[in-house]
C-alpha cells in the first residue's frame, strides 16, 4: 500500500507488465540469437520473424495494450512485407527446413500478418532454380548431383 492506502500497482498494471515482459524476452532473445558470431544465423531470421509476429498477433486484440501493439504490427509490417531472398536462400539451405519448409513459415506469417506471401514463394523458387540452372550450366559434368540437391531442397 502506498501512503495514500491503495496498493501501488493496479492488477491492470500488473497485466500490461507480464506483457511487456514477454515482448521484451522475445526481442531480446532474437537480438542475441541473430547477433551470434560463431555460429551460422541467416537460417534464423525468418524463424525469429515469425515468433515476432505470432506474439504481436496475440495481443494485438489486448483492451489496455492493444493500441500500442497494432502500431507496433503496423511497423513491424513495413519491414516485413516482402522477405529479402537471401533470408529465403538461407531458410531452404538448411537442410532442416528446406524450400517446404519455408513455405510453412511464410504460411504462419500470412495467418499473423495478414500478408500473401505466395507470389513471393514463387519468385523465391524461380530465383533457387536459376541459381541452379547456372551452376548446372556451369559445371554441367554434374548433372546427376545437382538432380539430387534440387530434389532435397524441394
Amino acid at each position: 500500500m502506498s501512503k495514500l492506502g491503495r496498493p501501488t500497482l493496479t492488477p491492470n498494471d500488473w497485466h500490461v507488465a507480464k506483457i511487456f515482459i514477454q515482448l521484451l524476452k522475445v526481442f531480446y532473445d532474437s537480438t542475441v540469437t541473430l547477433s551470434g558470431v560463431y555460429y551460422p544465423t541467416s537460417s534464423l531470421i525468418i524463424h525469429h520473424i515469425v515468433e515476432m509476429s505470432e506474439l504481436l498477433n496475440n495481443y494485438k486484440e489486448d483492451e489496455i495494450l492493444g493500441p500500442a501493439i497494432v502500431a507496433m504490427e503496423t511497423k513491424f509490417e513495413k519491414y516485413w512485407y516482402e522477405i529479402p531472398f537471401l533470408y529465403a536462400l538461407g531458410v531452404i539451405i538448411d537442410p532442416r527446413v528446406k524450400l517446404s519448409g519455408l513455405e510453412t513459415l511464410l504460411d504462419y506469417l500470412r495467418e499473423n500478418l495478414s500478408v500473401d506471401y505466395s507470389a513471393q514463394v514463387t519468385d523465391i523458387r524461380t530465383k533457387l532454380f536459376d541459381v541452379f540452372s547456372t551452376y548446372e550450366r556451369r559445371y554441367g559434368g554434374v548433372d546427376v548431383q545437382l538432380k539430387q540437391i534440387i530434389a532435397r531442397c524441394v
